[in-house]
């Protein structure tokens, strides 16, 4: 599997108290207009690891940044490139809260079985439902309105591209 880089964010992760890694996989299909991350679009951008190395890696990183909070985003971790590594990723990564950041649907995440995660935000950036996303003690907002996020149990959190903590 490729990383592209691993940081930590205030920003991403849906809870309004925790720093998180946040971890960049290249490889995305959607070609979305005014894309944040337009070079993360190409799957060969980034670091080849194993899955047990990049599990090692989010781990140490985690300890240094001392959270239990992860964030796969992109590129799409759920794209034709990552989401077979995802899925092995997310068997391995024990302890972790993990949040995916993906231009899927719903459908799409039940219908390839993904599990292992507290929280996914699906949907594709849609330039015509932008907005300025933020994060403040009350709520996230995403980037665009049509973006919602679910629980592991799919049900649906957010309205209108926000989630009110």
């Amino acid at each position: 599997m490729r990383i592209s880089n691993i940081d930590e964010t205030f920003l991403d992760f849906p809870d309004n108290k925790d720093i998180s890694l946040i971890v960049f996989m290249p490889g995305c299909d959607h070609n979305c207009k005014d894309c944040q991350n337009p070079e993360l679009q190409n799957s060969d951008n980034g670091k080849l690891f194993t899955i047990e190395e990049a599990v090692r890696e989010i781990e140490k990183q985690a300890m240094r940044s001392r959270t239990d909070k992860i964030v796969l985003s992109g590129g799409d971790p759920l794209s034709f490139y990552n989401i077979d590594n995802t899925i092995r990723l997310l068997d391995k990564l024990k302890g972790f809260d993990i949040c995916i950041y993906t231009g899927y649907d719903i459908d799409y995440v039940k219908e390839n079985h993904i599990k292992n995660f507290k929280f996914i935000k699906c949907g594709i950036y849609d330039e015509t439902k932008a907005v300025k996303s933020y994060k403040d003690s009350n709520g996230i907002q995403f980037a665009s309105t049509n973006q919602k996020l679910y629980d592991s149990n799919y049900n649906l959190l957010s309205k209108e591209g926000y989630y009110k903590f």
